[in-house]
């Protein structure tokens, strides 16, 4: 299984990736709503959001990548050197994009190190993608994200986990996560989106390969 698959415009991906050796990435509530605010900086005109948890010692994220066009556009705005490769080459997408994920996580790496007189590393270098086939398995990876801390034993019940995207599609208020296009193409309601993951079962053929941060 490659698990650093490249990044392809308008195709959806589970992302994923853990501390070292286990450290706590998110010490108190401001830690998980900094890494929020810095990935909407780096990735959120790359990115569309669909799901996220952050967990005490590593994250997962359920994205899709924009257009081509919109990514030049915001590489235009970076000035770093993906982004000009990027814009003279758009075979350099993919690059341009890891690019971007890495500086999310060097600066809240940075942030941390300073807040917390940390040395050393902080999170895994290579962060895990995989590229989705099909509705049915993005489906399944939102659910699984949202059921991380239920899995992990932090909590019984979703709402109960604060750091997950799941009680905002409970909500009306404004997001930068895409929850219309999925409460509309990929469950019937809400009851239905609700019904999924009160009956949500792990499926080893589907996640064997994030039992490998998981664990």
């Amino acid at each position: 299984m490659n698990y650093w698959q490249d990044f392809e415009p308008e195709e959806f991906y589970h992302i994923y990736n853990k501390s070292v050796s286990g450290i706590r990435l998110f010490r108190e509530d401001l830690d998980y709503q900094v890494f929020l605010s810095r990935f909407n900086t780096y990735l959120g005109e790359c990115f569309e959001l669909y799901a996220y948890v952050l967990m005490p010692n590593h994250f997962h994220l359920l994205v899709k990548v924009k257009s081509g066009n919109q990514l030049s556009e915001f590489a235009r705005t970076q000035k770093t050197v993906k982004s000009k490769l990027f814009l003279d080459q758009p075979s350099g997408l993919n690059d341009f994009v890891v690019d971007q994920f890495k500086r999310w996580l060097s600066s809240y790496t940075i942030t941390y190190k300073n807040k917390y007189q940390h040395s050393g590393s902080v999170m895994m270098k290579r962060f895990k993608r995989i590229q989705s086939d099909s509705i049915e398995k993005n489906i399944y990876w939102l659910a699984y994200i949202h059921h991380n801390p239920i899995h992990h034993e932090y909590c019984k019940d979703y709402s109960q986990w604060k750091y997950s995207s799941y009680n905002t599609y409970l909500t009306t208020k404004n997001t930068k996560l895409n929850r219309s296009q999925t409460l509309d193409k990929w469950f019937s309601s809400l009851d239905d989106f609700l019904q999924y993951h009160s009956n949500f079962k792990l499926d080893h053929n589907i996640d064997q390969i994030d039992q490998q941060i998981d664990h």
